[in-house]
């Protein structure tokens, strides 16, 4: 019998929200060397907010919250700022500082997931989004992963395709890099044709010319650049393996 009921109305949307950062990603994220994963957080702020409330309305008000990417709407349906929180990356550890991270590691995370490979989006604690901002997660650029049916890949071992991780500082194999690219054969010998990309961390496969490449895939001469030799692309997505 109070006139304010707003404390315990916020007390369960916290509990609502809480539930809903915990929730784990369908599918597991390949972290690049930098130690980020090829995804954005964007806050949709509201356009205002109540007397005293700690919910931001400008990107300004909260340090780790910057410009969406060009391309991205700045203003959102509700008539509020669109933000993009920044991302930590994940060498070893959680870079210090407030935002969000890749999080395919942590004790927590097994508890709540029952995945083989569980993951999600981790925020600080200084940066867990308040009551009335909504929370996307934009993977424009998530890694095109290409499988194959190969009838002379050696039995029992794993085989790397385009697109497969090929290492980084958390959850990673015993080998990184070219070596965990390398493919097995039946015979004894090893394909080496595919490769660690030094900045996606995905295994991409060396061409001479579009027959070397999958079915509907072309040799991109023009993305030696970026890896120092050229290697196979889908015309749909564009420069390397991203969709």
């Amino acid at each position: 019998c109070q006139d304010d009921f707003g404390p315990a109305m916020s007390a369960i949307i916290n509990v609502i929200v809480d539930h809903i950062l915990r929730s784990c990603l369908p599918r597991p994220l390949v972290r690049q060397k930098d130690g980020k994963v090829q995804c954005n957080v964007v806050w949709e702020l509201p356009p205002t907010a109540a007397p005293g409330s700690l919910t931001p309305v400008s990107c300004e008000q909260q340090s780790f919250l910057g410009q969406v990417d060009e391309g991205r709407a700045t203003v959102n349906d509700r008539g509020g700022k669109n933000c993009k929180v920044l991302q930590l990356p994940v060498m070893g550890a959680v870079a210090a500082g407030e935002g969000w991270y890749y999080d395919d590691f942590s004790e927590e995370l097994q508890k709540l997931c029952e995945a083989k490979e569980p993951q999600r989006v981790a925020f600080t604690d200084g940066a867990r989004p308040p009551n009335g901002v909504v929370v996307k997660l934009e993977c424009l650029n998530e890694t095109q992963l290409v499988e194959e049916v190969r009838t002379d890949v050696a039995p029992f071992v794993k085989v790397p395709t385009i697109g497969s991780p090929c290492g980084g500082e958390i959850g990673s194999d015993a080998v990184s890099g070219d070596e965990a690219c390398v493919v097995p054969l039946l015979d004894g010998t090893v394909d080496r044709r595919l490769f660690c990309h030094p900045e996606l961390n995905v295994c991409e496969r060396e061409c001479l010319e579009d027959s070397d490449c999958p079915p509907a895939w072309v040799c991109a001469s023009h993305s030696q650049a970026a890896t120092g030799r050229p290697y196979c692309v889908n015309p749909v997505c564009g420069e390397g393996t991203t969709n």
